[in-house]
């Protein structure tokens, strides 16, 4: 008789379903599949390597970059929570990043905040990343936070906060290749640097500038910044 071959015997899963016993799809399909290999002993030496696979797919993955992000935001910003599932970002997501990520003594009168500003929980956060100069007004001296982010914007974002800590000072800027933006281009010196220095990236060559952003890239870009900022 196989090791454990008793209490193999014991184990029926329509049994374990009957009593009420909960099990997760990839663990019945790969416990089945254990099973009837258990009762060939030439398959013993592929039993091992079959649990782990089994029992590696019943648990989550680690992402290093909403782990990050949940840290920051759990606890003194809960309205926050959720971003990584929005399909379009705005400036007020930046924003808030920015304040979350890199904060920085801002003082502010009550009465200088925008009005479409003031109706944001914690608006100082966000006001206090225009007056760094990260985020400019725009000519009315309006903010408008729910406007969707494109991806040469939150380049052009990024650069002037880098420039405003002194950071490209540190390195030499190679030339970077993007198809769909040339030299020509306006925002071709920020998208270039953001790309060189790692914190956005361009698809088969593209970088797509007037595509929106999700909240998860949003999430991997600043958590790319942050790891930039500690070398």
């Amino acid at each position: 008789m196989p090791p454990f071959a008793g209490v193999m015997e014991l184990v029926d899963i329509a049994d374990l379903k009957s009593a009420g016993t909960s099990i997760p799809c990839r663990f019945e399909s790969g416990l089945r599949h254990f099973m009837n290999m258990f009762k060939k002993k030439k398959n013993y030496p592929f039993i091992l390597l079959i649990l782990l696979v089994v029992l590696t797919g019943c648990f989550p993955k680690n992402d290093r970059y909403l782990s990050f992000f949940k840290s920051k935001v759990d606890k003194d910003y809960p309205f926050m929570k959720g971003l990584e599932k929005k399909n379009v970002i705005t400036k007020s997501d930046v924003a808030y990043l920015f304040g979350i990520y890199f904060p920085q003594q801002i003082f502010i009168y009550s009465n200088e905040i925008p009005f479409d500003i003031k109706m944001f929980p914690k608006s100082e956060i966000l006001y206090a990343q225009v007056k760094r100069g990260i985020l400019p007004p725009l000519p009315d001296n309006t903010f408008k936070p729910e406007t969707p982010i494109l991806r040469y914007q939150i380049a052009v974002f990024f650069y002037n906060f880098i420039l405003k800590n002194g950071f490209l000072s540190n390195f030499k800027m190679n030339v970077v290749d993007i198809k769909d933006v040339d030299e020509k281009f306006f925002a071709y010196k920020p998208i270039s640097n953001v790309i060189f220095l790692g914190i956005m990236e361009v698809d088969d060559g593209y970088f797509n500038p007037y595509n929106t952003i999700s909240g998860y890239e949003l999430i991997k870009y600043f958590y790319r910044l942050n790891n930039l900022f500690l070398r």
